[in-house]
């Protein structure tokens, strides 16, 4: 959920220079370069985590509801804690904690009966019992990033710990007042190291936990990133899931109403300052109603508030978004808009930051955009909003679909049964009708993408089995000592022949 910019993709394919870049493309000199020696800290957590995995369910759930508990009890601290390394706002970090709360009520109602052993077909071997149980995978490695500290890093374990593994967690270094009290709270909950280790450093951290034994790695981040992951895992042929970048489209019909789809347009674009894989970074209103729509979206992005996190006791945070992570990416945010604007794009509204803090960028839309500026091909991870006109659904979806990105989009219309023959079109991993980005909320529903947004998936059923291995198991239930399939074959060969014509040839000629 990083930011993926050109130029990083084009420079050195050396794993540790992927990783060497933060989120926004600055380079971590002050982090902690030294790479983990990660063998001793790998021998704990897979004894606790086959001591853990050997508890019953319910013993499991018992201590991953006691850590909903104190993440509830200790909700101001969080806010605090995150408004500390990243000034986001309270509403943003409030619904994190609503969010992981609700995923951990969901696998503790739901995980017992996931996870329980399921009877399949015997086939032709009626004298068989089949059956498919799901096992840990053993330690999961997990590398979050910053832009959502606690649902992206907590979140993402949640499943791994439900299942029965260890986890060797590598958080973002630029949240670690956060990542310090999340570390407290597992702790206190009996959920803390060597069952969740947390791993404190930079890119090199991130590398060798990717290089390392682990029988998982999940790595949210960025495009970039994440082709440095899968290149590491590569060698040791490590299981993958990649969640990472999006550019997703947010389509606008003449028959939507104006209002709403306007309203939502500016918090899914805006919302973390932008800062979302799921943002709307694209925006196509049909060419009838497209001045309307612009003149609302306009209309609402002017009245946000913007600023840094202020806190005093009893003083509420009333911010709507707040700065974006870094000098270095308020001034990336730039070079796309004023590439779009030399390409024949119009600022709306915004578009100029703050002379003195290049991190507070305004909330800036922007129209007569195409699919030639930057900001239509890569992630911007921003608040930009580039709104765009077509004719027809065929042109919407086709321009929906030209992108190197395939994770989220949203369709607007009152006709739901036209909407959801757009939807159908869309080369993504998710789609939201008449609302956007709440799919990610749904603890029932998996999240994840296609074609550059990486593969996986998290949340839901799906979510859950990704840290599982299935195992086979058939039990022989009654028959013959002997069975047919055994040496020797003399005396066999014309039943099988008969089988196979009775069982499987079509119409009367079967008993031939």
């Amino acid at each position: 959920m990083t930011p993926l910019t050109e130029q990083a993709s084009r420079g050195s394919s050396r794993p540790r220079d992927a990783f060497a870049r933060s989120s926004d493309g600055d380079t971590m000199e002050d982090a902690d370069q030294s790479a983990i020696a990660l063998d001793p800290l790998l021998e704990a957590a897979r004894k606790a985590g086959r001591a853990w995995g050997r508890l019953s369910f319910a013993e499991r759930r018992s201590r991953l509801l006691a850590f909903r508990d104190l993440l509830v009890d200790h909700l101001e601290g969080i806010v605090e804690a995150a408004q500390r390394d990243v000034d986001k706002p309270a509403f943003d970090v409030t619904s994190e904690v609503l969010n992981v709360a609700d995923l951990i009520g969901y696998y503790a109602k739901r995980g017992g009966q996931l996870l329980r052993p399921r009877r399949r077909s015997s086939g032709l071997l009626l004298n068989k019992r089949a059956e498919l149980h799901y096992e840990p995978c053993g330690v999961v490695g997990v590398i979050s990033p910053w832009n959502y500290p606690l649902v992206l890093s907590i979140g993402t374990i949640i499943p791994a710990l439900v299942a029965g593994n260890a986890v060797l967690l590598k958080p973002s270094e630029r949240v670690p007042t956060t990542n310090l009290l999340l570390e407290e709270l597992l702790a206190e909950s009996d959920l803390g190291a060597p069952l969740v280790k947390y791993l404190h450093g930079g890119p090199d951290a991130a590398l060798s936990l990717a290089e390392s034994s682990v029988d998982k790695i999940v790595y949210i981040g960025g495009t970039v990133g994440g082709r440095a992951v899968l290149r590491a895992t590569a060698e040791r042929l490590t299981p993958t899931v990649l969640e990472l970048g999006g550019n997703d489209a947010m389509i606008v019909a003449e028959d939507a109403d104006i209002e709403r789809a306007a309203a939502a347009a500016v918090w899914g674009s805006f919302f973390n300052a932008g800062q979302s894989c799921i943002a709307v970074e694209r925006c196509y209103a049909h060419a009838s109603i497209i001045d309307r729509f612009v003149e609302r979206v306009v209309e609402r992005t002017e009245r946000l508030r913007q600023g840094y996190a202020v806190v005093h006791d009893g003083q509420e945070d009333q911010r709507d978004l707040g700065p974006v992570i870094s000098t270095s990416q308020g001034e990336r945010i730039r070079e796309l808009l004023d590439d779009a604007v030399a390409k024949g794009a119009v600022i709306r509204c915004g578009g100029v930051p703050d002379a003195i803090d290049a991190r507070l960028f305004p909330p800036t839309v922007i129209t007569n955009v195409d699919h030639t500026m930057r900001l239509t091909r890569e992630e911007v991870f921003g608040p930009l909003l580039p709104i765009m006109s077509y004719e027809s659904d065929g042109q919407a979806i086709d321009l929906a679909n030209d992108s190197p990105f395939g994770l989220s989009a949203s369709v607007w219309s009152s006709n739901q049964a036209r909407a959801r023959r757009i939807a159908a079109d869309l080369d993504v991993g998710g789609v939201v009708i008449n609302d956007n980005l709440v799919h990610f909320a749904f603890a029932d529903l998996p999240f994840g993408g296609v074609k550059e947004s990486g593969f996986g998936r998290l949340h839901g059923r799906e979510g859950l089995m990704e840290f599982c291995r299935t195992k086979s198991v058939v039990t022989h239930r009654f028959g013959p000592r002997m069975e047919l399939q055994w040496f020797p074959v003399r005396g066999k060969i014309r039943l099988l022949r008969r089988l196979s014509r009775l069982l499987y040839r079509s119409g009367w000629s079967r008993f031939r």
